[in-house]
């Protein structure tokens, strides 16, 4: 669970971290996309990201696993009731464009190339 594969690669914990961080910062991005003020950034502020939380990642792998469900379980629970078509979600998401391409996953994409390009990177890149 600690113990790198190979130099420079992120243990088990660490993985299951960044995931877990990618769900939180997910629900915090979508809610305030749907409901920031025309005259707000897309990009979430940082004073409004979520900050990683040690018990998400405390214990052995199904305990860790049992807190990414939870956090899921709570991103379907926040989102389920949005008053909005996927269509609109997408549109606020990621100004206009598909969700695919959204600056907030395509940032997502840069920092994974980064960790294979250049070596690891702050765990907390997604947010």
């Amino acid at each position: 669970l600690d113990r790198a594969p190979a130099q420079g690669e992120w243990t088990l914990r660490e993985t299951l971290a960044h995931a877990i961080g990618v769900e939180r910062s997910y629900r915090a991005n979508t809610q305030h996309a749907l409901a920031r003020r025309e005259d707000e950034p897309l990009k979430l502020p940082p004073d409004r990201r979520p900050q990683p939380d040690p018990a998400d990642t405390s214990g052995g792998v199904l305990d860790i696993l049992a807190a990414f469900a939870a956090r899921r379980a709570d991103t379907d629970d926040a989102l389920a009731g949005l008053d909005v078509g996927v269509g609109a979600v997408r549109r606020l998401a990621s100004g206009r464009r598909p969700l695919s391409a959204s600056p907030l996953r395509v940032a997502h994409r840069r920092a994974h190339r980064a960790v294979r390009e250049d070596g690891p990177v702050a765990r907390d890149h997604a947010q």
